[in-house]
């Protein structure tokens, strides 16, 4: 996201990203490439010294963990028919479309909540892919970030990974 330390190998928790933000990154597609995946380019965890570089708005529960489509409304970003690149019964394979696609990500970690009794990214980043074309992510954000309790579902300045650092993701093309 724009305002994001692209040189820091760690992120502190003073990382914020912008407010009303509303555009789109789009990625060329190459020859004999069918699908892109996204991964964060660094790795978080549920402590302090661990924030990742993914975090956008509240959790979906007291548990920091990330969410998917409806239960993110103030930021998020969107990657049209996004799956989980992970094992079954969610599995990304290219050329086929998987049981359970979703638009929107956020909370405190890059990946999808429980879903349908799959774990989603219950304290760790996932791997999302999209076969969906032209491919490309749609960073959304509201006017002001969410500072009510002291209590991560209420505020996303509070707990750790925060709610209120951007993205900084690595992508790669999947072949046909």
């Amino acid at each position: 996201s724009y305002n994001f330390p692209t040189t820091a190998s760690a992120i502190g928790d003073t990382t914020t990203h912008l407010s009303n933000q509303c555009y789109t990154i789009c990625f060329r597609q190459e020859l004999g490439k069918c699908g892109i995946c996204f991964g964060t380019a660094i790795p978080g965890g549920a402590a302090t010294m661990d924030q990742g570089s993914f975090g956008l708005s509240i959790p979906p529960a007291a548990a920091l963990t990330g969410s998917q489509d409806l239960g993110c409304s103030n930021d998020y970003l969107q990657i049209p028919g996004a799956e989980r690149d992970a094992a079954s019964p969610n599995n990304f394979e290219v050329g086929t479309v998987g049981a359970i696609a979703h638009e929107r990500i956020c909370g405190r970690f890059f990946g999808f909540a429980a879903i349908a009794g799959v774990i989603g990214a219950a304290n760790n980043d996932e791997s999302i892919c999209t076969q969906q074309r032209p491919f490309r992510v749609i960073f959304k954000t509201d006017a002001d970030e969410m500072t009510g309790a002291a209590s991560p579902e209420t505020n996303e300045a509070e707990g750790f990974p925060g709610g209120i650092i951007g993205f900084l993701l690595n992508f790669a093309l999947q072949d046909c």
